[in-house]
């Protein structure tokens, strides 16, 4: 972003959704204190432009993988980062996983990467916040 990437075009929108691959090398603050770096050079860049910050999505099948409480720890922080006046943020975490709480394979093959039915869950879930932030 500092290098032009957000030059040569003016956004209403900017959807960020960040965080997940620092889990098992980053604490948590880092990995929210970089959300809010981005955010800001967001702000600098396209200052013009609300930002709509998704919470990290689930990891693994296992509802009881200790990934699941650190996502957890890091979306509530991630939470405080929004305004609701040009940043904002939802957490659509549990539309990924069976009433169970598992992380089937349908939606994230691996148990991180979404699969189609993934992708189509994640725009469906956002769909309606993001037409309402483009007005």
């Amino acid at each position: 972003m500092q290098n032009g990437e957000l030059e040569g075009f003016t956004a209403k929108l900017i959807v960020l959704m960040l965080g997940t691959n620092n889990i098992n090398r980053n604490p948590v603050d880092e990995i929210v204190d970089g959300d809010r770096l981005i955010i800001d050079e967001f702000k600098k860049r396209q200052p013009q432009a609300k930002v709509l910050v998704l919470g990290i999505f689930p990891r693994n099948a296992d509802p009881a993988n200790p990934l699941r409480s650190t996502i957890k720890e890091i979306n509530s922080k991630l939470e405080t980062l929004a305004d609701n006046n040009k940043v904002f943020y939802m957490d659509i975490g549990s539309k990924f996983l069976s009433p169970d709480g598992t992380l089937t394979t349908e939606v994230m093959a691996d148990g991180l990467h979404p699969t189609a039915k993934g992708y189509q869950i994640w725009a469906d879930s956002i769909i309606d916040k993001v037409q309402t932030l483009m007005k």
